[in-house]
């Protein structure tokens, strides 16, 4: 089946869900921080599998991915794709939170699966407001591999996903002062993938037109 490309309304309407998300999550990474994040304008992008690894970096990078199984009333993939260089700057933000205090085994999966599983939890919550969907995630997968590697196996192994990605550019902003002369500023950079079933295309297509009606926007 086709799918059909977003309109300018529809892409208008994912921005603006996106960037509530995009807040929200940076306020839920600032409580678990227990430091202030700042988010930059995210960039989206719906585009095919083999454009989209390219907007992230090369075949060969090293990444930290959170994958996250979506069922309810959309079935799909969520991605939260990080950079080996940005991966090691969670991991060390993450060692005076209270990941490190409360969750026994490595501390690289706890602190990213808990990330990935917040970051979820905010972006399905935004879908939902505007959208009033229904969506539920599953518990995180976290696989450290090559960029392409990553790619390789989802797409191998799935059936009945969309043709395109939804996928999300966010850049983080972590200004910690606590006990400091200075504040300590760290930046890390977080790519978002959903991989929507073809139904769910309609329905999320559909839902926006509605949405957009009720909420008088566009």
């Amino acid at each position: 089946m086709k799918i059909e490309k977003f309109s300018d309304e529809h892409y208008d309407f994912i921005v603006e869900i996106v960037n509530v998300g995009a807040g929200n999550a940076a306020g839920a990474l600032s409580k678990l921080l227990d430091s202030r994040v700042e988010v930059k304008q995210p960039k989206v992008y719906f585009e095919p599998p083999h454009i989209v690894s390219k907007i992230i970096g090369e075949p060969s990078l090293s990444v930290a991915c959170v994958k996250i199984a979506v069922i309810g009333d959309m079935f799909g993939d969520m991605f939260f794709i990080l950079p080996e260089k940005d991966k090691a700057v969670v991991i060390h933000l993450a060692e005076k939170s209270i990941i490190g205090k409360k969750k026994k085994g490595p501390l690289d999966i706890s602190a990213l699966s808990e990330i990935g599983n917040i970051l979820a939890g905010t972006y399905l919550t935004a879908i939902h407001d505007f959208c009033r969907l229904r969506i539920y995630h599953s518990i995180p997968e976290l696989i450290i591999d090559m960029l392409q590697a990553v790619f390789d196996e989802y797409l191998s192994g799935v059936k009945g996903i969309s043709e395109n990605f939804i996928t999300v550019e966010n850049e983080f902003t972590i200004i910690s002062d606590k006990g400091e002369v200075k504040s300590k500023t760290i930046c890390f950079k977080m790519f978002l993938l959903f991989a929507p079933s073809v139904n769910s295309i309609r329905k999320l297509l559909d839902s926006f037109d509605e949405a957009k009606r009720t909420l008088k926007i566009g």
